[in-house]
């Protein structure tokens, strides 16, 4: 689900501001039962804090646990004129005590960044150029430098929901 203040406008601009001003979070914890990388909340909160100071915006996320169920509100919020945007992540709690609600919270936290801005993370060692069976192919990057090529507006749910053009242009950026 997503939805908008009435006006968007100004929330549009600034987020074009943000996304020159961000890249993606680097992979910086690894989960012991998995064995996967992963970039943990700090990492992603860290990885967006430039872009939401440039565009001067503000993020708040809250949430509820209903019949088992964790949806967490992720509003993206463009302080000068108020307006925002809103998306929901909704994430079963599979161990119900402090312990597993917590984690829960913090996984959907940064699912909910992540998607709320179209980021992911990136490894940061030059691991993900090389092929594995466990990764795919769409999740292979390269560390050493990576070229971003603006998508559609509709590959970013805060882009989609506005309906906004394709912008921008292809940029090189190293990590």
């Amino acid at each position: 689900m997503i939805a908008t203040s009435d006006t968007t406008a100004a929330l549009w601009t600034a987020v074009g501001l943000f996304r020159d001003a961000v890249a993606n979070p680097k992979k910086n914890s690894t989960n012991p039962h998995l064995c996967n990388r992963y970039a943990d909340l700090s990492a992603v909160l860290d990885a967006v804090h430039p872009g939401l100071c440039a565009g001067n915006l503000t993020v708040v996320q809250s949430g509820d646990v209903v019949d088992g169920t964790l949806r967490l509100n992720t509003r993206l919020v463009h302080c000068p004129s108020g307006e925002w945007v809103e998306t929901v992540t909704v994430v079963p709690v599979l161990k119900h005590d402090p312990q597993g609600v917590g984690s829960t919270l913090t996984y959907a936290r940064r699912y909910g960044l992540l998607a709320m801005f179209g980021l992911s993370a990136e490894d940061d060692d030059g691991d993900a150029a090389t092929p594995r069976s466990s990764q795919s192919a769409g999740a292979r990057v390269s560390a050493s430098h990576r070229t971003i090529t603006e998508p559609p507006a509709a590959s970013y749910p805060v882009a989609a929901a506005a309906g906004m053009p394709r912008t921008g242009s292809s940029t090189t950026r190293a990590p």
